[in-house]
């Protein structure tokens, strides 16, 4: 095996060395030919512009949830339909005189798809980044076209992020005016629901508890302001009732006095005194030293012992008549009665909005 491949090289090496001259005149003659075809051959030069995607800050993507890669090339592939439209690729045909024989022979529209495929836009795969990219065979021609070409595209990016924006922003308003009808439907209901079941609302427990305690509390002083109204009542019709028992007395006192025919004596100041002051220790045992009623029968004491000790008998019996005509504590105590029952009437009609 080591001496066939040492032949097998030797042969090699033996017809290299024989047929250099051959060899080389091959050699010389595929750099000339390829050096002619490069020179004959039309040169392309191409041109590369890398572009950066921000986001907005009010997405709408936000509203239908996608992938960032699928969302970066929808919309690259939106613009790029923007930018590779017939009017954009005239108006950069003409500004830089692209295509000057083809548009002599061919129409319009041809020469535009001519150089609609000399133009590439490719998506990163990783980051928001694009590429655009042209051929041509002007270098500076090329280089003019691509930066003009990603002018376009950032041109028509901002009135796409325009538009979209302002959808957005429509939408928004619209889903807002949506949303407000319903909060305000829903705040009409709730409204309507409180007024209609007003203070039995769960919330509203404590305070209606705290209420209702106030209510008993007032309910109960009413009630006790009209007890002691009707005992005060009582009282004053007790007392009217002894006045007109000691009215009815001294009247008697008086019919018992003897006529003159009958030549008897006559019942003197000095007895209705006595009387005066039997009556008082009787209502002392009922009542008490503060009682209207203790209190005016001291009184007449008092002012019959002065009439006794001023006028002597005669006088004191014609003071003791004229006391009996008329009678103002009595007056007052039927008025003390009607405005008792004034205010027991009142509270009653009070308790019964209590209630």
């Amino acid at each position: 095996m080591e001496n066939q491949r040492r032949q097998q090289l030797k042969k090699y090496l033996d017809l290299l060395l024989f047929r250099w001259r051959l060899i080389a005149f091959c050699l010389l003659l595929a750099l000339a030919g390829g050096l002619a075809v490069y020179l004959q051959l039309p040169k392309v030069y191409g041109s590369f512009a890398l572009l950066s995607f921000e986001r907005q800050q009010v997405n709408p993507a936000r509203m239908a949830p996608e992938k960032q890669n699928s969302r970066l090339q929808d919309t690259v592939a939106t613009l790029s339909q923007m930018v590779l439209s017939r009017t954009n690729l005239e108006e950069v045909i003409k500004q830089f005189d692209l295509y000057p024989d083809e548009r002599k022979e061919l129409p319009i529209e041809d020469v535009i798809e001519k150089m609609r495929q000399k133009i590439k836009v490719e998506t990163s795969k990783k980051g928001d980044t694009f590429t655009v990219s042209f051929e041509g065979h002007d270098p500076v021609t090329v280089q003019k076209v691509t930066n003009a070409l990603a002018a376009k595209f950032i041109e028509e990016n901002l009135k796409y992020r325009e538009e979209r924006a302002s959808e957005t922003s429509r939408y928004t308003e619209d889903e807002l005016n949506m949303a407000k009808a319903v909060l305000d439907r829903k705040e009409q209901a709730m409204r309507d629901y409180k007024l209609k079941y007003y203070n039995e609302m769960p919330q509203q427990r404590q305070a209606n508890l705290t209420r209702l305690s106030a209510l008993h509390d007032q309910y109960q002083a009413v009630q006790d302001s009209i007890q002691d109204l009707e005992r005060t009542r009582v009282m004053a019709q007790e007392q009217i009732a002894l006045r007109k028992q000691l009215g009815a007395a001294l009247a008697g006192e008086k019919n018992e006095t003897i006529s003159p025919s009958r030549q008897g004596p006559q019942l003197d100041p000095v007895e209705r005194l006595r009387r005066l002051r039997l009556y008082l220790k009787d209502i002392q045992g009922r009542y008490t030293e503060k009682h209207p009623e203790v209190r005016r029968t001291r009184q007449m004491i008092a002012r019959l012992e002065k009439e006794i000790a001023a006028a002597g008998k005669a006088d004191g019996q014609d003071g003791s008549a004229a006391a009996l005509a008329v009678d103002p504590e009595l007056r007052q105590l039927h008025l003390q009665i009607k405005e008792v029952d004034l205010n027991i009437r009142k509270l009653k009609k009070e308790q019964e909005k209590i209630k």
